[in-house]
């Protein structure tokens, strides 16, 4: 019987045993899951606070980039419509220019176009007056010719009949 007593107080050494692991167990991982919630706590409080700033610091160079670009933008805004202005204004002188050079050619061909007309004018003029004084020409020598050839013949004639 006492090997059954031993045997029992063995096992409830055991079961004792069990149950003190079991708890000291159980505490010991309890607080190490206080700790470690702790310390996630932590880490994720100092994380957040990180990441605020950061977000803040990003926050504020976005706004100190779009502040630059926008100047930047208006510079070359402001450059650029100079620059149009310029080469806007430079080419309404050219264009001026070129408007009084077609007007000076086309008065100038207007007035040669003019002068040989009048010249053309005059030609047609003489050469009208030309022809009609070799028309003239013409029939005074065919009237001549015609009584020349009147004589010719009534002399021809009057030799014909005397001959015969």
């Amino acid at each position: 019987m006492i090997s059954n007593t031993v045997r029992d107080a063995i096992r409830e050494s055991e079961e004792r045993m069990k149950v003190y692991v079991h708890d000291v167990v159980h505490n010991a991982v309890q607080a190490s899951e206080k700790r470690l919630s702790k310390q996630i706590q932590e880490v994720d409080e100092r994380l957040s606070k990180q990441i605020q700033e950061v977000d803040e610091r990003l926050s504020k160079q976005i706004r100190e980039v779009d502040e630059r670009l926008s100047k930047q933008i208006q510079e070359v805004d402001e450059r650029l419509s100079k620059q149009i202005q310029e080469v806007d204004e430079r080419l309404s002188k050219r264009i001026d220019g070129l408007e009084q050079q077609i007007r000076e050619v086309d008065e100038r061909l207007s007035k040669q176009i003019q002068e040989v007309d009048e010249r053309l004018s005059a030609s047609i003029d003489n050469l009208r007056g030309t022809v009609q004084q070799a028309l003239d020409d013409t029939e005074s020598m065919a009237r001549q010719i015609a009584a020349t050839v009147e004589r010719v013949e009534g002399l021809t004639s009057n030799c014909q009949c005397q001959s015969a």
